[in-house]
């Protein structure tokens, strides 16, 4: 009997077993509901920042991170001539050219797995051993964000944020 407020509560041992159980069902409905959140979260479409992050330390994987940083360092000893006036604030490139045909393939299925719904899609080749997706984050007429992805035997990931438009992207593409 317990004694509360001037009130007098009794409680026995069925009715504390009884409580138990109810929780306990309560719990593993919520650790239930949980993992599956977490499942079908990892099983979302992937970013763009973990596919590369996943993929560098892959055995014979090519890739360069100019980050922000490394950017503003470079850019004193860069002209505006070399740049033709582009705005690039970091670059990833990583190549998987020669990797082994298991992390190509792996590379080509998360590729597919991308979620893309906050680009918009420029280009889309599927062929049927190699794919090529080109999008970008736009801002108006201008490019925020450029992302190309190769799959196949010469996969590929480039990756350009900036603010430019694609009349520069010619200027700075052209063999000289």
């Amino acid at each position: 009997m317990i004694r509360l407020y001037n009130v007098q509560l009794k409680i026995s041992a069925s009715d504390i077993s009884l409580f138990i159980l109810k929780f306990k069902a309560m719990l593993k409905r919520f650790l239930l509901s949980l993992i599956i959140f977490l499942i079908s979260y990892m099983c979302a479409g992937q970013s763009l920042s973990h596919l590369y992050g996943d993929f560098t330390n892959a055995r014979n994987v090519e890739s360069v991170n100019m980050n922000p940083f490394v950017m503003a360092l470079l850019r004193p000893f860069m002209t505006s001539a070399e740049m033709n006036g582009v705005k690039i604030k970091s670059l990833q490139v990583m190549d998987l050219s020669d990797c082994d045909p298991e992390v190509k393939q792996c590379f080509s299925e998360r590729v597919m797995e991308i979620d893309d719904s906050m680009y918009e899609r420029l280009v889309q080749v599927n062929d049927s051993k190699e794919s090529v997706r080109i999008f970008a984050k736009m801002d108006g007429d201008a490019i925020r964000e450029l992302v190309v992805l190769t799959t196949g035997d010469d996969a590929a990931f480039v990756r350009i944020r900036g603010r430019f438009r694609m009349s520069d992207l010619n200027k700075l593409v052209t063999v000289r």
